[in-house]
């Protein structure tokens, strides 16, 4: 029964651990599909948003404003010199646009609604024709018009799935003359949404949209691969929830039935520039199968473990309980201080010799006697050496961790970074060839704008990624004073000789004093702050200080300067990342200085006197290896 019971706290530890497991789990895979939805939606909506604004400069094109109504005045007779003249200019310019852009044709069309023109040579013999889309975009009252057009299918070009995207054109005298359409090709986002990278052998992301009552499946199923604008669900359907989740404009993630009507684990998103639901999804079949495997090895050792259990007290009671009955009885008499009582013998067996053990400890209790103090002390040092051994467990399990994070937080940066830098590239290529083409003064000016914003969004795209890609410091033993001057030897040349400034190092006397540092990273530290204290430079008289000491186990570098300081309601900011009193600047330098000096588990703070002074102070403890490293260096002492 004893032994029975002993397994109840081990059931509810294994029941406990499995339950976390499970939890974590799960928790991991809607994290991991949420991050997918995520990008995908970020690129859908970045992409289409880059059209927009391209059609949206093309709307303004000269270009089109001269020769549209050349081309409509004379869309009966294709063949004039005039026409043709009109049209090998408009093909110049919107064929390396729909080239550029990887979009299937750039339209002109009449306030009819009939094609002009196409860009795509294709589309040569039938640009005459009506458009091929049930729809007529048409904007004769509104300026800023946008139309994006719901995805159809293009008898036209073999059944193809499609989208346009339409703006009205305004002649020099704001008259309604016609729209420009781009024809979209859904292919490039179907690509998109068939990468099944990160979800498995069952796992897919789709995209739907709300007709009335129902919802449409706009792309190929993994699981369907005709439901492009052929597969529909009833909303309000106990199946596909996780579609009709995201088409009520929500964001989250969750387990639900899709529209085969199997359990998957599910994140969704709405896009509001297209109107559109997305889901990422895989079966919970697959999803959670490394619990099931867990499951059933569990149930399978606890069969076992049972089973042993129930043989080990049958062979007890038979072989143990009498002799441990019989033993408890002598060892009582012993415990009342009867040290002259003998335990009896129980053969040669452990019993046996544990009874020979009672005698000996019976004569020993006769002869020695254990402190209690001393006992005391024993038992206070074991525990300070448990303390002290799981400390060091705790802290190298948060290592690991913070290294872990930081590596995740550096790949979803990446990705974040590539994907900003499309759109950014398109509106530089766009700027430039406006400008090129435009020989406008008047327009240089906000073009060179256009081109000084891209420049300063990829700085900042760059210094996010240097934040997000810090990695745990590689500790090496370094002589601190060393790191210190290979920054500020070249700085204090520059800050002379260019600004006037002058540079003064007060380092500690213990030259050689060594710590455990990653020196590339304390570099970039010292180059961020001195450059700061440059930048905050007065007019004249411009002077930095820097210099260092050693108190209870930190090595304290202090940089000052005599700039313009940082006003009271700022200084708890400054570490903040995109927080800067510069009218330039990203505002991420301090927060990286502050995330790797948190890494070498020191601290650095900001003091400021505004107009008089400002003190960075950056505290390092000084480690055993390192410490051990100092002392044993001649030229410390």
């Amino acid at each position: 029964m004893f032994l029975l019971l002993s397994l109840i706290p081990a059931l509810m530890v294994g029941y406990i651990s499995f339950d976390r497991y499970k939890h974590t789990i799960e928790t991991i895979r809607l994290r991991d599909l949420s991050n997918i939805a995520y990008y995908k939606a970020a690129a859908i909506e970045a992409l289409f948003s880059s059209l927009i604004s391209h059609i949206k400069v093309a709307q303004q094109f000269y270009n089109i404003k001269t020769n549209l109504p050349i081309l409509i005045q004379l869309e009966d007779h294709p063949n004039h010199p005039m026409f043709l003249s009109a049209k090998k200019k408009l093909d110049s310019q919107l064929q390396r646009m729909q080239s550029i852009l990887m979009i299937h044709d750039i339209q002109l069309v009449n306030p009819a609604g009939k094609k002009v023109y196409s860009s795509n040579p294709a589309h040569q013999n039938d640009y005459l024709l009506p458009l091929a889309a049930p729809e007529q975009m048409r904007f004769p009252h509104e300026k800023e018009g946008l139309y994006l057009s719901d995805v159809f299918i293009n008898d036209r070009e073999s059944n193809q799935q499609e989208m346009r995207i339409g703006v009205p054109i305004f002649d020099f005298n704001d008259r309604f003359i016609g729209t420009i359409v781009f024809e979209v090709n859904m292919a490039r986002i179907y690509k998109l949404m068939q990468n099944t990278m990160g979800l498995g052998h069952t796992g897919e992301t789709l995209i739907g949209k709300q007709i009335g009552q129902h919802i449409v499946y706009l792309n190929p199923l993994r699981h369907d691969a005709s439901a492009a604008l052929n597969r529909t669900i009833l909303i309000g359907n106990k199946i596909g929830g996780p579609i009709q989740e995201a088409i009520k404009k929500k964001t989250g993630s969750g387990q639900l039935l899709d529209y085969r009507g199997i359990p998957v684990i599910a994140a969704w998103r709405y896009l509001p520039l297209l109107g559109w639901g997305m889901v990422s999804k895989i079966d919970t079949h697959e999803a959670f199968a490394e619990i099931r495997n867990l499951q059933q090895i569990v149930i399978f050792i606890l069969g076992i473990t049972l089973l042993l259990v129930i043989a080990l007290a049958f062979s007890i009671t038979q072989a143990i309980v009498r002799p441990i009955d019989q033993l408890s009885k002598d060892v009582r008499i012993i415990g009342s201080g009867n040290f002259n009582h003998t335990v009896g013998a129980y053969g040669i067996d452990e019993f046996g010799q544990l009874s020979h053990a009672f005698n000996r400890m019976a004569e020993d209790l006769k002869k020695i006697t254990i402190s209690r103090d001393e006992m005391e002390l024993i038992v206070s040092e074991r525990t300070l050496q448990l303390k002290r051994s799981t400390a060091e467990l705790l802290e190298a399990q948060k290592t690991s961790d913070r290294a872990k994070h930081l590596e995740e937080i550096g790949t979803l940066a990446a990705i974040v970074a590539h994907e900003l830098r499309n759109p950014l590239s398109a509106m530089s290529i766009a700027a430039y060839n406006i400008k090129r083409k435009a020989n406008n003064p008047q327009l240089d000016k906000h073009l060179k704008t256009i081109e000084d914003k891209v420049i300063e969004s990829d700085r900042i795209i760059n210094n996010l990624l240097s934040y997000a890609r810090i990695q745990s410091p590689q500790y090496e033993a370094v002589r601190i004073n060393h790191v210190i001057l290979e920054c500020f030897e070249p700085f204090e040349h520059v800050a002379v000789t260019q600004h006037n400034v002058s540079c003064i190092k007060r380092l500690s006397a213990t030259k050689q004093l060594m710590i455990d540092a990653d020196p590339y990273q304390l570099k970039e530290v010292m180059s961020n702050i001195l450059e700061n204290a440059l930048d905050a430079r007065p007019a004249t008289g411009g002077k930095i200080v820097v210099s260092t000491d050693v108190e209870a186990g930190y090595v304290r570098i202090h940089i000052q300067d005599n700039g313009s300081g940082i006003s009271p309601e700022n200084i708890e900011r400054v570490f903040a990342p995109f927080f800067s009193t510069k009218s330039k600047g990203t505002g991420l330098g301090l927060a990286v200085c502050q995330q790797i000096i948190h890494l070498h588990e020191g601290m650095i703070q900001v003091r400021s006197e505004p107009g008089i002074k400002t003190v960075v102070r950056i505290s390092l403890p000084i480690k055993k290896a390192a410490s051990s490293a100092s002392k044993s260096d001649p030229a410390t002492a």
